[in-house]
């Protein structure tokens, strides 16, 4: 969904990490993105599958980038043999819209909006039988995200980022008509207070939605059923240097 290049920095913590982060069953793999830009930039390539094309336009105080790309199994499937009875070999095109403009004087928004469509079709192997059923997926997602960072003073700090994401699937197989929605919402705000030297809070909240809804229809019947998710969180953890070498991570979480 997400080109690797757009991020600068990449954290993977497993076991003991940070109260900020609830819902994770094991672990957290945070993503930062890039800052500003420096300069204007054309990026082209050809791939053996498919193509993408990314251009970013500066000015003093602002960026803008926008992306497309496309990709086609067909070619590379025709040249090595496989084990699955395509009828559409898998195919997706999207596009990407990335914008960035200072505030203040050390505030930085970004707004990031990618839009992908991909389909595929094949003759699955029944379980114990010779025959095949035909299976087709076509897919569509949308993910835009905002997020604004600011310095307020010497010991006072704010972030806060608001995420919206429609994923839509629509199969078909074995006579049946299946759709499978889900959209999302995701807010959160946290403040960093540097208490002194060696010890530095951090708090905030955040609000996850989820919206799920299947539509099933076959041959005189329809079938639909929806459920919806909604998590109110609140965290708060210190850290307390005692060493250049040891540092202690006191945090809470509370969730409804």
């Amino acid at each position: 969904r997400f080109n690797p290049f757009m991020f600068k920095g990449t954290v993977f913590s497993t076991g003991g990490y940070s109260a900020e982060y609830g819902q994770a069953l094991s672990s957290v793999l945070q993503l930062e993105t890039n800052g500003m830009q420096a300069e204007d930039q054309l990026d082209i390539g050809i791939l053996s599958v498919g193509a993408d094309v990314a251009g970013t336009k500066t000015w003093e105080r602002s960026a803008i980038t926008a992306s497309a790309n496309y990709m086609n199994l067909k070619p590379y499937m025709a040249l090595v043999p496989q084990n699955i009875d395509w009828e559409k070999e898998p195919q997706i095109y999207g596009g990407q819209l990335n914008f960035r403009q200072d505030t203040g004087k050390s505030g930085l928004l970004k707004l990031y909006g990618n839009f992908s469509q991909s389909k595929f079709a094949l003759n699955q192997p029944m379980p114990g039988q010779a025959e095949t059923s035909p299976f087709d997926l076509a897919n569509q997602n949308m993910f835009l995200n905002a997020s604004w960072k600011n310095i307020l003073n010497e010991k006072w700090a704010i972030h806060s980022g608001l995420a919206v994401s429609h994923n839509d699937d629509q199969i078909a197989t074995e006579g049946l008509e299946i759709g499978d929605r889900l959209q999302g919402l995701h807010a959160k705000t946290t403040l960093s207070h540097s208490v002194a030297e060696k010890t530095s809070l951090r708090f905030g909240g955040e609000y996850f939605l989820q919206d799920y809804q299947q539509t099933i229809s076959g041959d005189g019947f329809a079938l639909q059923r929806n459920f919806d998710d909604q998590i109110v969180a609140g965290f708060a953890e210190a850290d307390i240097f005692a060493s250049e070498k040891f540092v202690t991570r006191i945090g809470s979480r509370v969730e409804y």
